[in-house]
Protein backbone atom coordinates (compact mmCIF):
# COMPACT_ATOMS: atom_id res chain seq x y z
CA UNK A 1 0.00 0.00 0.00
CA UNK A 2 2.88 2.34 0.77
CA UNK A 3 4.33 1.83 -2.70
CA UNK A 4 1.08 2.92 -4.32
CA UNK A 5 0.81 5.93 -2.05
CA UNK A 6 4.39 6.96 -2.83
CA UNK A 7 3.82 6.58 -6.55
CA UNK A 8 0.67 8.69 -6.30
CA UNK A 9 2.50 11.44 -4.46
CA UNK A 10 5.35 11.35 -6.98
CA UNK A 11 2.95 11.62 -9.91
CA UNK A 12 1.13 14.54 -8.26
CA UNK A 13 4.39 16.43 -7.73
CA UNK A 14 5.49 15.79 -11.30
CA UNK A 15 2.10 16.92 -12.64
CA UNK A 16 1.52 13.61 -14.40
CA UNK A 17 -1.47 12.36 -12.45
CA UNK A 18 -4.53 11.71 -14.67
CA UNK A 19 -2.80 12.85 -17.86
CA UNK A 20 -3.59 10.84 -21.00
CA UNK A 21 -0.94 8.36 -22.06
CA UNK A 22 0.21 7.91 -25.66
CA UNK A 23 -2.53 5.41 -26.56
CA UNK A 24 -5.25 7.71 -25.29
CA UNK A 25 -3.75 10.65 -27.18
CA UNK A 26 -3.77 8.63 -30.40
CA UNK A 27 -7.39 7.59 -29.90
CA UNK A 28 -8.37 11.19 -29.23
CA UNK A 29 -6.60 12.36 -32.38
CA UNK A 30 -8.39 9.70 -34.45
CA UNK A 31 -11.75 10.74 -33.01
CA UNK A 32 -11.08 14.33 -34.02
CA UNK A 33 -10.20 13.24 -37.55
CA UNK A 34 -13.40 11.19 -37.80
CA UNK A 35 -15.49 14.14 -36.66
CA UNK A 36 -13.81 16.37 -39.24
CA UNK A 37 -14.55 13.84 -41.99
CA UNK A 38 -18.19 13.62 -40.92
CA UNK A 39 -18.49 17.40 -41.10
CA UNK A 40 -16.87 17.49 -44.55
CA UNK A 41 -19.11 14.70 -45.80
CA UNK A 42 -22.20 16.47 -44.51
CA UNK A 43 -21.27 19.69 -46.27
CA UNK A 44 -20.61 18.15 -49.68
CA UNK A 45 -23.65 15.88 -49.79
CA UNK A 46 -26.23 18.57 -49.03
CA UNK A 47 -25.46 20.55 -52.18
CA UNK A 48 -27.56 19.58 -55.21
CA UNK A 49 -26.16 19.70 -58.74
CA UNK A 50 -27.35 22.55 -60.96
CA UNK A 51 -29.31 20.30 -63.33
CA UNK A 52 -31.54 19.22 -60.44
CA UNK A 53 -32.38 22.81 -59.50
CA UNK A 54 -34.02 23.93 -62.77
CA UNK A 55 -37.11 22.50 -64.42
CA UNK A 56 -36.89 20.95 -67.87
CA UNK A 57 -37.69 23.41 -70.66
CA UNK A 58 -39.50 21.04 -73.05
CA UNK A 59 -42.17 19.28 -71.00
CA UNK A 60 -44.47 18.52 -73.96
CA UNK A 61 -41.77 17.31 -76.34
CA UNK A 62 -42.01 13.62 -77.17
CA UNK A 63 -39.04 11.34 -76.94
CA UNK A 64 -38.32 7.97 -78.53
CA UNK A 65 -36.61 4.97 -76.99
CA UNK A 66 -36.18 1.64 -78.76
CA UNK A 67 -38.56 2.69 -81.55
CA UNK A 68 -41.28 3.66 -79.09
CA UNK A 69 -42.56 7.13 -78.47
Amino acid sequence: MNLAKNKYKTLIRAGEWKTPDEDQKEVLALRVQIEDLKIQKGNCCNAKPDWKKKAPSDLKASKTHKNRE
